[in-house]
């Protein structure tokens, strides 16, 4: 009877430190820099040093932020879902559509699974790294007196560019940009985003800007470039040119669908919303590129508009051709 007794206060005992001695490790975030800050946006570095006790295939990290203070994830945030990296690194991800001069808190959180060996449920997990702050730069701002809409405006070398396309509704010659892309894990309503604007064929394009402001001309294009760092060898030689420009000039909206290649530094703000082929009747590039007309026809080819082409395919810009039929973004530049 002794001996039973003493089998079954063993059993017990292990049994209990079974149950006791899982202890769950939280993992550990921390960012690294802040950098690319404009009047809009912000790219964010940050290290996971340790996943804890996490498995590697079922965890999501994000930002969270807010005006307010102490951010959390009832507040605006931004994900990259299923990460299925084995091993903790280093990621960057992209704030973008802030508002001008306005500080904001922001943290990274990880969402994550973990299982516990003593419990046949797995558990949940919600960390969050240490709060800092962003104050985003402040900018000036176009009036357009037909609708009341404003731009920021930013200057390039001796120009002054809109930095976000333009959104006047012309009427005949120009349409909403309406596309509900769904093709990728970040949903975008590009009718209900004032920022991919209006598209307009060459026709309207060419007198659609506010009074005092033109559509550039491919001269006015290639001053921009100039001002870039872009040679003059190159422009008369290259269709693509300047092997950083377009990484200067994307917005930070590129990151989140084709890497790393936009630092949006010049706050010129390119957004991948692609434009509308009239001879195909689609949107085309939309996610990955951006199409702007000149106001420079190409005379040896009759119905054809100098363009610029910025996409997530390469770093440079790329002087191209467009049916004047198309509908493209416009960005204007001030006489």
């Amino acid at each position: 009877m002794k001996y039973l007794y003493y089998i079954t206060f063993l059993y017990l005992m292990l049994h209990i430190n079974a149950c006791t001695s899982f202890e769950y490790e939280p993992a550990i975030l921390e960012v690294v820099e802040v950098k690319y800050v404009t009047y809009t946006s912000a790219m964010v570095e940050f290290n996971v040093s340790s996943y804890g006790s996490n498995t590697d295939q079922s965890k999501s990290f994000g930002i969270c932020y807010n005006t307010t203070g102490d951010p959390d994830i009832e507040d605006e945030k931004i994900m990259i879902r299923n990460w299925s990296k084995e091993n903790p690194e280093n990621y960057m991800m992209s704030l973008d559509n802030l508002l001008p001069n306005t500080e904001y808190y922001v943290r990274v959180f990880m969402w994550g699974l973990y299982f516990d060996p003593n419990d046949s449920d797995q558990g949940r997990s919600l960390t969050y790294s240490d709060i800092l702050t962003i104050k985003t730069k402040d900018v000036n701002m176009l009036l357009d007196d037909r609708d009341g809409q404003q731009y920021p405006v930013i200057t390039i070398g001796d120009q002054q560019w809109m930095a976000q396309n333009l959104a006047y509704d012309a009427g005949e010659g120009s349409m909403r940009h309406c596309l509900m892309d769904k093709g990728t894990q970040y949903w975008e309503s590009y009718e209900n985003d004032p920022r991919y604007g209006y598209l307009y064929n060459y026709e309207t394009a060419l007198n659609v800007c506010p009074e005092g402001w033109r559509l550039p001309s491919d001269a006015d294009w290639q001053q921009l470039e100039l001002a870039l760092g872009v040679s003059e060898a190159d422009i008369a030689t290259k269709a693509l040119r300047g092997d950083s420009i377009g990484v200067v000039l994307k917005g930070l909206l590129f990151n989140n669908h084709s890497g790393q290649n936009s630092s949006n530094a010049t706050g010129f703000n390119v957004l991948p919303g692609g434009y509308f082929s009239k001879q195909n009747n689609e949107y085309m590039g939309v996610t990955h590129s951006s199409n702007f007309y000149s106001s420079t026809l190409k005379t040896d080819l009759q119905g054809m508009a100098i363009s610029r082409f910025i996409s997530s395919s390469f770093n440079g810009i790329k002087e191209g051709l467009t049916r004047t039929d198309n509908y493209l973004p416009v960005r204007c530049v001030k006489d």
